[in-house]
Formats: C-alpha cells, structure tokens, sequence
C-alpha cells in the first residue's frame, strides 16, 4: 500500500515555505517535488507556457494559507449585473473593512466617475481597475497574482506595479504567474528586481534571489467575523443581486402559474386535493430547476474563491444568506400565484390561508437540502440528474407534511402537527447544512 504524503504549505515571517509532492488538475499530473521558498520582500515571478501548470500551482498556494493571502484571477468576482460602488461596498464588507474607503479606492484606480456605473458597461481593462482597488484594500501578507498583465493598459501596469512595489517594500510576498513580461509595470526605474521561477516540464527551477527587503510587520491571518456582522454583510449583497435581476421573479412566478394551468387543462380537474397536488408540485419543480444555478455564477466568477481565501466571512454564512435569498424569492414568486390558484380552483379561504403557510414552511425546509444538492452538482462535473434524483427522496417528507397541512382543515384534521413537523425540518435543515456546506465549498475550490 503506497504512502499519501500531503501538501505542506507554511506561512512565516521569512515567507513562503512549500512542499508538493504533487500536482494536480482535474487528474492531471501537472508536477512533482515542488518545494521552495518564496521569501518576504521580494516579487516571485513564475514563468511558463500555458497550461503547465501557474494556476493551479497559484490556487494550490492559496488553499494553504486560506484568510492570510490575495489570490487575484479573472474573472475577478466581479457580477456584471451590479454596480462599481455596490461591488466595492460589498468587497470591504468582506474584508471587514469600512465602505468609507470606497470613494478614495475608486479615485486610486481612476473609477471614481463609474462608481455607479453597472460592472457590464466597463471593458476589461476597467475591470481589472476594480480588482486592484479591492487587491489595495485587502490587507494580507500574501499576494497570488494570476496573469494580472492581461487587459491593463500602460497606466494601468504602472499602477499593478505601483502597488506590488508598496506591497514588497512592507514586506509582502508577491507571487506573480505570467508568460509576459513584467517590466512596463516599473517603467524605466526598474524598482524591483524579481526572483525568477521557471515552471517546465512539471518542474520549478530558479529563483536566484537579490538581497530580500527587510520583513516588516505586513498583515495578520484575518479575524474571523461575528456570525451576525457576517451574515449581514453577505446578505446585502444578496439583496442588491436580487434587486439589480427583478426579472428572475417574474419568470418564476410565470413558471408557477404555467404549471398550474397545464396540469389544470390536461387533466380537466377543480377539486381541491387535485390543486393542492399541483401546487406542490409545481413549488418543488421550480425549486429544483433552479437550485442548480444558486452559485455557480459566483464559482464562475471568483467570489466563492475571494470568500474562502482572502475575506474574514466564513463560507458557511455566505451559504446561509444564498440561501435566504433563495426563499425569499421562492416565497415572493409563489405566493402571488397560489392566491390565484385558490380563485381558480375556488378554494376556501381557509384552506389557502394554510396552503400559503405550508408552502412557506416547505420552501424554509427544501432550500437548505437543495443548496447542499447545488454544491454536489457543481462537483459532479455533468452527473445534475442522478444527483437530483438522490435528492428526490429528500424531498418526499416535505411533500406529505405539506400536504396534510394544506388539506388537513378540509378534513376536519387540525393542520398544527403537520405544520410543526414542517418548522422543525426547517429548523434542522439550517442548522445541520451550513458546515457541510462549508466543506463543500472547499472541496469545490480544492
């Protein structure tokens, strides 16, 4: 039986110690027996073609010294739909930094006449403007630049190189993984000497240093938040991607309403166990067709990326306000329609007083188990069915208690028991998911 021997990644006053004994991308070897040490004070420059391997050598890095380091990649975790203040506000938050500084940062990367500008409108060199701003305010000894060059124009390699120089004079460790070169960041003064890493043939070579700048007192590991300051901050920001996307309710609600109506007209039945049913199971389709997208977006765009390796927010309180924002849609599309559906099936006003109450208590219990159902889809790599139809049984106690709460007054049973069995797998659900979630999350980043 073969020894697993693990990665061994240190943060020191003197740098960056690490050991790989492998490494690896999607089941590729991409090396073997990295070790060095990226001393404090100095600019690492790691070289090679594409694909060798910087990226994942960078992500690898990042993993090891997660809440002490700033992994900086396109796309950034940058969400097109919202504005340049309203992603600023949200990066500081996570930091824990105040948003009084928004103004000043802006005005250091030239956006400050595009603060309320939506992120689509910028090109990409302004975007990569932004992330310099949040990379400046973000207060950690470890700098991992991935191919940061790409997208900035001369000024804005002057101010990339501006920062690294600040950054390396207080005794930061930079890491910078490009195939170009870096020089235009310094212009002709050629403040920085970098070491220079050359990532082949799954080997690091190199890294002939110059005398390191004295190690001065840089950052510290970041603290984490309160539970309350956390969750409030990541639900603001969910609360301006529900605002800046209105639309999403819409199309919801619709869906809702088609459902209804489909099953209504094919079946040609208006008795009321029948549109309880359907409204059920409209609720659940539209939860599970959705679930599936409640954070990709942020996968795709570096934000999970920038919670768990640079922010003070933990990644489960990240979770929990997705998924706050996920009922409050739900709810929000829903509701509406069963009012509607009450009228067209001519139910008794009692009965969709209960109804509303047990769809509500329903969408609290599902959201939790499909946001862990979410993050198992994204580590799937294209196995959603069989993953969803894992998670179908799940769901089948949420459908029974739903139902007999719904209907129950209409049988002369009190609803309160079912109501209560739905509370209490609502209650269990948020409290058991968040740390699976967490370690979800870093399974998914890993």
């Amino acid at each position: 039986m073969g020894v697993v021997v693990s990665n061994r990644i240190d943060l020191q006053s003197d740098g960056l110690h690490f050991d790989l004994p492998e490494l690896q991308a999607g089941g590729v070897l991409l090396g073997r027996d990295l070790r060095a040490t990226l001393s404090a004070g100095q600019l690492h420059w790691v070289r090679g073609g594409n694909g060798v391997g910087k990226s994942t050598l960078l992500r690898t890095l990042a993993g090891g010294v997660c809440g002490q380091c700033h992994l900086l990649k396109f796309p950034f975790g940058l969400r097109l739909e919202m504005t340049v203040a309203q992603h600023m506000n949200a990066s500081l938050a996570a930091l824990g930094q105040s948003s009084a500084l928004v103004e000043a940062l802006l005005q250091q990367v030239g956006l400050l006449d595009w603060a309320e500008e939506r992120i689509q409108t910028l090109s990409s060199g302004q975007q990569a403007r932004l992330a310099l701003a949040v990379l400046s305010a973000a207060d950690k000894k470890v700098w991992l630049l991935d191919e940061p060059l790409n997208a900035l124009d001369q000024d804005g390699l002057q101010m990339l190189g501006a920062l690294v120089s600040d950054h390396v004079r207080r005794g930061g460790v930079v890491v910078l993984a490009s195939h170009q070169s870096i020089g235009e960041m310094f212009g002709k003064t050629g403040a920085i000497e970098p070491v220079v890493w050359m990532f082949e043939k799954g080997r690091l070579n190199g890294g002939e240093a110059t005398a390191a700048a004295s190690p001065a007192e840089s950052s510290r590991p970041a603290q984490a938040m309160s539970f309350r300051r956390a969750l409030s901050s990541c639900w603001r920001r969910e609360w301006l991607l529900l605002k800046a996307n209105p639309q999403q309710l819409g199309w919801m609600a619709l869906f809702h309403w088609m459902v209804i109506s489909f099953f209504g007209l094919a079946v040609l039945k208006s008795d009321s166990p029948f549109a309880l049913a359907v409204v059920w199971v409209s609720a659940i389709l539209a939860v599970l067709l959705t679930a599936k997208d409640w954070f990709s977006e942020d996968h795709r765009t570096g934000w999970l990326s920038f919670l768990q390796h640079t922010s003070a927010v933990g990644t489960d309180k990240y979770w929990l306000a997705r998924c706050a924002s996920g009922v409050v849609t739900q709810s929000a599309s829903t509701m509406p329609v069963v009012l509607m559906a009450g009228l067209q099936f001519a139910l008794p006003v009692e009965q969709v007083f209960w109804l509303e109450l047990a769809l509500l208590c329903g969408i609290l219990a599902m959201t939790p188990l499909l946001g862990l159902v979410s993050l198992m889809v994204m580590m799937t790599r294209g196995g959603a069915i069989l993953v969803y139809l894992l998670a179908l049984p799940v769901l089948v106690p949420v459908l029974i208690f739903g139902l007999e709460c719904s209907q129950a007054t209409a049988l002369g049973r009190s609803p309160w028991a079912a109501f209560a069995v739905l509370l209490c797998l609502a209650g269990l659900s948020f409290m058991v998911a968040p740390p699976v979630a967490r370690r979800l999350i870093a399974m998914i980043q890993e």
